[in-house]
């Protein structure tokens, strides 16, 4: 009874009862009924961006990729004009595949469409920084943060990729003003994202002094003392030192912490042989030398 209301209610209001059964099933939670709703609807190749959305959305729900890619490619074949779905088919073919030049170019067309839509700007400004095209990256995240109203986590995240695309173009002054902006929202929000300061504490082991450096790895031990990336950079700081008991300690905590990807494990465990060695203990320098030469990093 509730549903046949829905559908009544849609035609009068003009909205075609298979989308408007659809919407009804996903308030429910219902993706598997939204997908068999639509998957017949969409063959008509109805104008207007809602079919594709939420048949692309529900079997993303679903894990169903490629049935998603495919709905939001219909999208845009029959509404060659909607940002939105070159948006949203664009994120889906970036994050099945960074590297992908469709991606890129769906990505450019959905921020030019759009110019005032900070997420556009921004998630082209993320393809362009893994695709080395750091100018683009620049360009667009400036563009974004001049959205009047965005949230801190916006900006903190926009920033930190401004400040990550400068510091690759050489800009080392700018950079260093969007690290510290990135920080100064970072210090306040009430969930701290050691990634942001990672690449802060990234930027500083290049253009930065030992002093910053260590009291910005303080800071963020301080608030993410688990975070193994920063556990490792402190690690290096005692090796530096040739402090190789303490290096040891710090690389062991850092190999036990969150965050570590397999370039940062083997970072560490060469630490740790390097170390080892230093201390005449043979044995377990030797041991860490064959974790590495076994765990060979992927070339990028």
């Amino acid at each position: 009874m509730a549903l046949g209301i829905t559908i009544l209610a849609a035609q009068a209001a003009k909205v075609p009862a298979p989308l408007a059964s659809a919407e009804a099933y996903y308030q429910k939670g219902d993706c598997q009924k939204v997908i068999e709703t639509l998957s017949t609807y969409v063959r008509s190749q109805p104008s207007g961006e809602a079919p594709y959305l939420l048949l692309s959305e529900c079997s993303m729900r679903l894990s169903r990729d490629e049935d998603a890619i495919r709905a939001l490619r219909d999208g845009v074949k029959v509404n060659p004009k909607s940002s939105i779905l070159k948006l949203s088919l664009g994120q889906a073919l970036f994050r099945k595949d960074p590297s992908s030049a469709e991606a890129g170019e769906l990505l450019r067309l959905a921020s030019l469409a759009a110019p005032k839509d900070p997420e556009s700007r921004h998630y082209y400004a993320q393809w362009a920084y893994l695709n080395n095209r750091d100018e683009i990256c620049a360009r667009n995240e400036i563009e974004a943060l001049r959205t009047p109203g965005l949230v801190d986590l916006a900006r903190l995240q926009m920033l930190t990729l401004l400040g990550m695309c400068q510091s690759r173009l050489g800009q080392a002054s700018a950079a260093r003003i969007s690290f510290e902006a990135a920080r100064q929202i970072n210090l306040r929000s009430p969930q701290f994202d050691a990634a942001s300061a990672y690449q802060h504490l990234r930027f500083l082991t290049v253009d930065g002094e030992k002093g910053e450096i260590g009291a910005l790895i303080d800071e963020v031990l301080q608030r993410s003392p688990n975070f193994g990336p920063a556990r490792l950079e402190r690690a290096k700081s005692f090796d530096r030192a040739k402090n190789a008991t303490k290096a040891i300690e710090e690389a062991k905590r850092a190999l036990e912490g969150e965050g570590n990807d397999l370039a940062m494990i083997r970072a560490a465990h060469l630490l740790l042989a390097k170390n080892y060695f230093a201390l005449g203990e043979t044995q377990k320098a030797e041991e860490e030398q064959k974790w590495v030469e076994s765990h060979v990093t992927p070339a990028r």
